[in-house]
């Protein structure tokens, strides 16, 4: 709702919406405001995704080995970017085996945990549309518009189990491709695995701890 996107055969071109057609967006899925509120809501959400992409520029040139899990995004003056096209997360498990889903499955919880240690965390955790697949096979986040920089919304998410609201886990548009929601058969693995690994303790543990100097070396 945030961005229009466009691709080619090799990248993925995102540019932020006006209000105005971020509303309009909004609408469409049926929620039930006035145009004042929508106006409000859509105004909200893009100066959020403005926040989240300005961060990731500013992490990214401190921390350039962060790229490929962001499927290398390359990011304008105006906060449009483009990113490596990778296979969305949905299509990807529903083309994978039990097996295979199940291993897209640790590497998303993986690739999670690996950001928090960077300081940086994704609260709505909308698996199906919001993470892929890249040419490598790796697990990467496709979007940067909904991240948080702050440890105790992070932790927030994961105390109050957030992802158990995301559309492609419980699916309450109708207007959401089946393609995007997580397979049913791989939703208990799913389930048990969130609960048991992505947990407040967790991510207290491996808050920016990749940004911490390292202390093992001792000088000569």
């Amino acid at each position: 709702m945030q961005f229009e996107v466009t691709a080619d055969d090799t990248h993925v071109y995102k540019t932020l919406h006006s209000v105005e057609k971020s509303a309009a967006i909004y609408r469409s899925y049926g929620y039930g405001l006035v145009n004042r509120d929508l106006n409000k809501l859509a105004a909200d959400v893009l100066e959020h995704a403005k926040r989240s992409i300005e961060g990731i520029r500013t992490i990214l040139k401190r921390y350039p080995e962060l790229a490929p899990t962001l499927a290398n995004p390359v990011i304008d003056d105006d906060l449009s970017y483009k990113q490596d096209k990778v296979v969305v997360m949905g299509t990807a498990l529903h083309q994978a085996t039990r097996a295979q889903g199940r291993k897209y499955i640790d590497e998303y919880i993986n690739l999670l945990l690996f950001h928090t240690r960077y300081g940086l965390a994704d609260p709505m955790m909308q698996m199906g549309t919001n993470y892929g697949v890249d040419k490598d096979g790796r697990v990467v986040l496709i979007d940067i518009g909904e991240l948080v920089f702050d440890k105790e919304a992070a932790m927030t998410a994961a105390r109050t189990k957030s992802w158990k609201k995301a559309d492609t886990y419980y699916s309450p548009f109708k207007r959401l491709h089946n393609k995007f929601i997580i397979p049913v058969l791989l939703k208990p693995y799913y389930r048990q695995q969130m609960l048991a690994r992505f947990t407040s303790e967790a991510i207290e543990a491996n808050w920016l701890q990749a940004t911490k100097p390292d202390t093992s070396k001792t000088p000569s």
